[in-house]
């Protein structure tokens, strides 16, 4: 994806992912998610749903979302990523004004949308989302114009049958703000050593309504998603042949060396050291 084109599409299968898994994030681009193999557990604002194949997710720009791997199937998937300028949000206009800016910038109550292949109106969303990807991937003379003219094909098509059928927005959801907060607190500070306490001072809130939020809307708690992401920061630095492992553990927030092994064999299935040897044989 770049400035010039803020748009992009293609598989991946979540077995392939370092950890089996996409932490809790969010973005301004939206994102179109559709399974064409085995399952996968999604999390978003709604709560976490397991995805099977055949269905999909549509996630609005700036809504945290994450998913992960089961312990059943792997899961192969189609994404679709791109900016809402493509559609004309930053036009001034009345397709922007009735059409787009109410949908993208919270006066309505869009934040994720399921689709299914069942469906006849979502399947012709799905059908139009391979439709891009050929585009895409041939990038014949003018393909620019294609896929965004087919993005608006869809978009209308989405407009038609769901979107201006949701209600106005309620007052802001004050859970996911928190939510959002805590994570940012994480990521900004995951160097250093960091409390169930301090996250939830952060926030304004006691440790216990913290604790719930994670558990809740992002099935894991506040002290795991610190983990987890510490150890996500970690594999680029495991790249690094010369930097020592214990260096690695302490740049990633880890007090020990053993305690960074134990987590890392816990998550990735295998040990830094294993971990390494597995980067220098791709390389």
């Amino acid at each position: 994806m770049t400035d010039d084109l803020p748009f992009v599409i293609g598989y991946d299968v979540i077995s392939q992912i370092a950890g089996h898994e996409i932490l809790a994030h969010w973005h301004t681009v939206l994102e179109f998610f559709y399974i064409e193999e085995g399952e996968i557990l999604f999390s978003c604002e709604g709560g976490s749903r397991l995805m099977q194949r055949g269905q999909g997710i549509i996630i609005n720009s700036n809504v945290l979302h994450a998913y992960h791997k089961t312990e059943g199937q792997d899961c192969r998937y189609l994404v679709l990523n791109f900016h809402p300028s493509l559609l004309g949000e930053k036009e001034n206009n009345v397709i922007e004004k009735r059409y787009i800016h109410p949908f993208i910038h919270g006066e309505k109550e869009f934040h994720e949308l399921y689709l299914s292949a069942e469906h006849p109106s979502q399947k012709s969303m799905i059908q139009k989302m391979y439709e891009i990807l050929e585009v895409w991937e041939k990038k014949e003379e003018g393909y620019e114009l294609m896929i965004q003219s087919q993005l608006l094909q869809m978009w209308h098509l989405l407009y038609m049958t769901e979107l201006r059928f949701l209600p106005d927005a309620r007052q802001e959801n004050i859970k996911m703000q928190c939510i959002q907060k805590a994570v940012r607190f994480i990521r900004e500070n995951y160097t250093e050593k960091i409390t169930l306490k301090e996250i939830a001072g952060h926030c304004n809130i006691s440790e216990t309504v913290c604790w719930r939020l994670f558990r809740s809307q992002l099935d894991q708690s506040p002290i795991e998603y610190v983990i987890k992401y510490r150890i996500q920061m970690s594999l680029e630095l495991l790249g690094d042949p010369c930097l020592p492992i214990t260096q690695v553990a302490s740049r990633s927030g880890f007090d020990s060396h053993s305690y960074y092994s134990k987590v890392f064999k816990k998550v990735m299935g295998c040990t830094p050291q294993a971990y390494r040897k597995i980067i220098d044989k791709r390389t």
